[in-house]
């Protein structure tokens, strides 16, 4: 009993040693918990170490916190800037660049994009426009047509020698005229041969643009002006029919077939300032065509042409012949029927007569309509028809031709069968044919040239189908 009273006090020094030393812990008071409020979404933060508790940054939460509103900026009210790029300054109120404005000071115009003038080229900016350097320096050549010249030979060359020609003689039986200088653009002898030349650009500074030409009515032959394009269309109807094209001529009255140079004239006033090209083409295979002396002028001297582009592709089928618009019987035949012209063939008998042209012409069960033309080629102005006989034969006697007696001056058209005069065929015997029939054969006749007092001889080839009365 003794024993373990005294165990009592010694049990109980224990306890408040351990006590005093935090051995034993008093039980935990619980925390104040604080109100609830959302707490703001943590990223964590990527670390290959694993934070330790003391390591975690406290946070303290915002109470009764009122979100920020979004502020929208005002619009501002500083001024518009031009861009320094903008040399010719801005649009009022924008930052638009201008575009520049070409001063009235620039009769050609300004460099494209800039109020810099362009600068006046003469002659066509180009050199050799009238082929005096015996070459075709400045032209572009297609075809053999323009390049089978050297002299009078069939070798490769340049331009014609006209002087040399008219010395030997070996150009029909009068010689040029009319040409300048010593050089031309030829594609005669060699007829066949087709082809053609382009110029290097140009500008245009003057309000005409002259040359001469010799050339046949074929539509086979032209010359043309073309702006902004350079390359080479090489047939007539695709020249004609450019977009590009704003000038074109094919060969017609007064421009004459051979010998005589005839100096035409294009009014360009509207392409000023442009550049341009001129294209001659020869594509026909039966004749040629001749030019020299491309030229600017302030004033013409030539015969002015059509401003307008004519077409003789595009009839206009109103059947009326407008000669004026272009529109001839061999390509508009809706608007140009017999009488209006004859079809000739490609020199089925040989060389013709280019004195005398068929005007017009219908051919019948009864006989021949016909008028013919003076084109004044030639030294001939005024001509007195003697006789005509229209015939199949090759060689008729000239004692079988039917007079008649007509006087045309050069230019003129005169009526000189009235539709009852008989052709013949080729046993020389009055043709007996149908509405439809073909006829292919020769008009012969006999005339008097007044200015030399010489009588000729001559023919036109036609290829006419019989028509009703």
């Amino acid at each position: 009993m003794m024993f373990m009273n005294r165990r009592i006090p010694l049990l109980a020094l224990v306890f408040a040693t351990m006590l005093l030393y935090g051995c034993i812990a008093p039980p935990p008071t619980p925390p104040v918990q604080p109100p609830v409020t959302e707490m703001p979404t943590m990223i964590p933060t990527p670390s290959s170490a694993t934070p330790t508790p003391s390591s975690i940054p406290t946070i303290t939460p915002v109470l009764n916190h009122t979100p920020r509103p979004i502020q929208t900026p005002s619009p501002s009210t500083s001024p518009v800037i031009c861009p320094p790029y903008c040399l010719y300054g801005c649009e009022p109120g924008t930052d638009i660049c201008k575009n520049p404005v070409c001063p009235e000071t620039c009769p050609m115009g300004c460099e494209p994009g800039t109020t810099i003038c362009k600068t006046v080229k003469q002659n066509f900016s180009m050199n050799n426009t009238d082929f005096e350097k015996g070459t075709y320096e400045g032209w572009t050549t297609f075809g053999t047509a323009y390049i089978l010249f050297k002299g009078q030979e069939f070798t490769p060359g340049g331009p014609k020698d006209v002087i040399l020609s008219n010395q030997e003689r070996s150009y029909y039986e009068e010689p040029y005229s009319g040409y300048q200088g010593r050089y031309i653009a030829s594609s005669f002898p060699d007829r066949r041969a087709t082809g053609g030349i382009i110029s290097q650009p140009f500008t245009i500074n003057e309000d005409y643009v002259e040359f001469l030409i010799i050339g046949s009515e074929d539509r086979n032959l032209c010359v043309g002006l073309k702006i902004g394009d350079s390359a080479p269309d090489y047939t007539c109807e695709r020249l004609q029919n450019n977009p590009a094209t704003v000038r074109y001529l094919t060969p017609r009255y007064p421009i004459q077939p051979f010998a005589r140079f005839t100096r035409v004239a294009w009014d360009v006033k509207d392409y000023k300032g442009q550049d341009g090209v001129i294209e001659v083409i020869d594509a026909s295979p039966s004749w040629f065509l001749e030019v020299d002396d491309f030229q600017q002028t302030s004033t013409p001297t030539g015969i002015l042409m059509e401003k307008v582009v004519p077409s003789y592709y595009n009839c206009n089928h109103n059947t009326i012949c407008e000669h004026g618009l272009g529109e001839y019987e061999l390509w508009c035949r809706d608007d140009c029927p017999p009488p209006t012209s004859c079809r000739n063939t490609a020199e089925e008998s040989g060389l013709v007569d280019y004195t005398l042209s068929c005007y017009a012409f219908k051919l019948t069960k009864n006989g021949l309509n016909l008028t013919l033309r003076n084109t004044g080629i030639g030294r001939n102005h005024t001509i007195l028809i003697y006789s005509i006989k229209c015939s199949e034969e090759t060689h008729p006697d000239p004692a079988t031709y039917i007079p008649v007696d007509a006087e045309l001056v050069a230019g003129q058209a005169q009526q000189v069968a009235d539709g009852t005069m008989p052709c013949f065929d080729k046993e020389g015997s009055v043709i007996k044919r149908k509405v439809g029939d073909r006829f292919i054969g020769r008009l012969f006749y006999v005339y008097l040239d007044e200015s030399t007092n010489y009588t000729w001889y001559g023919r036109l080839n036609f290829d006419a189908v019989i028509q009703p009365e």
